[in-house]
């Protein structure tokens, strides 16, 4: 099948940039995916004892344990929020497509029909995928434990040449999972087996979309730094004439305009990538899986049939 790449990455940046409600849902799925981050810690023990961090835990538990259920709640609605805006963002650059009535207001209405299929679909490929690295980190470790150096570094390079091709073949399983689900309204199962079936016929165009997007997200990246750099040197400047003028002060205040300003742009810009990528993918299984549906009429397959899954471009 041959496949234009650049004419998808056009159409798909035409989408994102006429509709830019749809800027929106790609915010929601940019702040569930970084989200993960609120929870990271890094300890230092060097300047902080843990005596120290053991008296403050006792004198404040309270107000620890609120915070900490906080923060989970707080998780929980990004979670929420992403899954919907995922389903919203993912059904809405279809209608856009079919030319069908879009809107922020129908798109949001349309993801929240799909959360739990979403959410699962998600749910399973992550525990598939931390199963198998338990599986290798396990007996990798038994032997660095027990010194045999050479083996466990024999097992480490296998274990990683295993790890990427599947971790790959899951991250497309899982993506055509949720194109199946919400685009077909499959069930949970036939969204996988479809898109399962799919890959099997699709994995040198799989392969070289992941490419396209390595080689975008690179372009992406270097013009993210093109545009920082130069508000980095106008909020240095700032910052050079507010010490003068207000010293100390004047720092804190230029450092957190700039803060402001490149929290916007990165904001902004990766809520527009998102959005384009979810547009990319949406015309890019419409080009590898409308073949497979109109197969159908001419040769039933027990993955496709009617009595059991609905036309995934159409609908039911």
């Amino acid at each position: 099948m041959k496949i234009n790449y650049l004419e998808i990455i056009k159409k798909a940046a035409v989408i994102v940039w006429r509709n830019k409600f749809l800027w929106w849902f790609g915010f929601f799925v940019l702040i569930s995916a970084t989200s993960g981050s609120f929870f990271q810690y890094s300890p230092r023990e060097q300047v902080i004892e843990k005596q120290k961090i053991f008296e403050f835990i006792a004198a404040h538990r309270e107000w620890i344990i609120f915070g900490g259920l906080a923060a989970l709640a707080v998780w929980i609605i990004l979670l929420i929020v992403g899954i919907t805006g995922k389903g919203a963002l993912i059904k809405s650059i279809n209608n856009i497509v079919e030319k069908k009535e879009s809107s922020f207001k129908i798109g949001w209405k349309e993801g929240k029909k799909y959360f739990w299929k979403i959410f699962l679909i998600g749910f399973l490929a992550g525990i598939f995928i931390l199963a198998l690295l338990i599986m290798f980190i396990i007996p990798i470790g038994f032997l660095f434990f027990n010194k045999a150096y050479l083996l466990g570094g024999i097992l480490s390079f296998l274990a990683i040449i295993i790890f990427i091709p599947v971790v790959f073949l899951v991250s497309f399983i899982r993506i055509y999972g949720y194109l199946y689900a919400v685009l077909g309204d499959l069930s949970l199962r036939d969204s996988l087996e479809n898109a399962y079936a799919l890959l099997q016929k699709n994995i040198t165009p799989s392969i070289l979309l992941s490419l396209v997007f390595l080689i975008v997200g690179a372009l992406v990246t270097l013009a993210a730094i093109v545009v920082i750099i130069p508000l980095v040197i106008i909020f240095l400047i700032i910052g050079a004439l507010l010490f003068l003028l207000a010293k100390q002060i004047g720092i804190i205040i230029t450092a957190a305009m700039a803060l402001f300003f490149i929290l916007i742009f990165m904001f902004l810009g990766g809520s527009a990538y998102q959005a384009f990528t979810h547009a990319v993918l949406v015309l890019f299984f419409r080009e590898i899986a409308t073949p497979k549906v109109e197969e159908k009429a001419e040769e039933p397959v027990k993955e496709i049939s009617p009595s059991h899954a609905p036309d995934p471009i159409i609908g039911s």
